[in-house]
């Protein structure tokens, strides 16, 4: 006789590609070729935190964001940007997927304010709706120290972080459509 049992939700998700966020494990992902999405599925205002770390093929520390679900929404972009409102509101589900796109590339972006030029962007999705589109420039990113992890690694690993409440799952086939 054999007995299987599983989770109804576990099953629904490994089928759509999404796997269950594991904290303090390396995983291997190239976010520079593919953007990461991220299930959350918290309230506004109940202090949860989604992080992930960036880093690159020798797991050398390659960046990180953060998302607080704080009454006012914010974000954090480690080494370059404390903890900001979001320029935006978000969709308002609670149930909410993110896109997370790192891109690099002086093609692509090849943005001048004044001075400066930048070829780093990092660009969030909410629910399908642009949130984030944050140029690092000197001036955006005052600390100076984002210029070797964001612009002189290649970001291939991603880390969810000990203290993250509010990530539940990536999306563990990048590329592939989630079925409704």
């Amino acid at each position: 006789l054999f007995i299987y049992i599983y989770s109804y939700q576990e099953v629904t998700f490994m089928h759509t590609g999404w796997t269950r966020v594991q904290r303090n494990e390396f995983v291997d992902y190239n976010l520079e070729k593919t953007p990461l999405q991220i299930k959350t599925d918290s309230l506004l205002g109940s202090g949860d935190v989604s992080r992930v770390y960036f880093y690159d093929s020798q797991s050398h520390y390659s960046g990180a964001f953060e998302i607080r679900f704080d009454s006012t929404p914010q974000y954090y972009i480690r080494g370059c940007k404390s903890h900001t409102d979001f320029p935006t509101n978000l969709p308002s589900p609670t149930d909410k997927i993110w896109k997370i796109a790192l891109l690099k590339s002086s093609e692509t972006i090849n943005e001048q304010v004044g001075n400066e030029s930048s070829a780093v962007r990092l660009v969030v999705d909410c629910n399908g709706v642009e949130v984030l589109n944050f140029v690092f420039y000197p001036s955006t990113c005052p600390a100076n120290n984002w210029v070797s992890p964001y612009l002189g690694r290649h970001v291939t690993k991603i880390w969810f972080y000990s203290r993250d409440t509010a990530s539940d799952y990536y999306m563990s086939q990048p590329g592939k459509q989630v079925l409704r």
